[in-house]
């Protein structure tokens, strides 16, 4: 299963989170971006074994895909 979602709102999501582990937020967008594009490549590629759901809605409707 890959959640995918804008970067800006994954990054405002994270930043919401508790705990004190941002290394990730605190790399560039050029760097999330590749992220993102690897990950839909993939799925893209592997669609017989890859489910893409988009995670830009809340966590109540992103609940109800499965």
């Amino acid at each position: 299963v890959i959640f995918d979602l804008p970067i800006e709102l994954g990054l405002q999501r994270a930043t919401g989170r508790e705990g004190d582990e941002d290394r990730y937020e605190q790399m560039s967008h050029a760097f999330h971006e590749r992220i993102r594009t690897g990950f839909l490549e993939i799925a893209r590629r592997e669609f017989s074994r890859c489910v893409l759901l988009d995670a830009s809605k809340n966590q109540n409707e992103v609940n109800e895909l499965f």
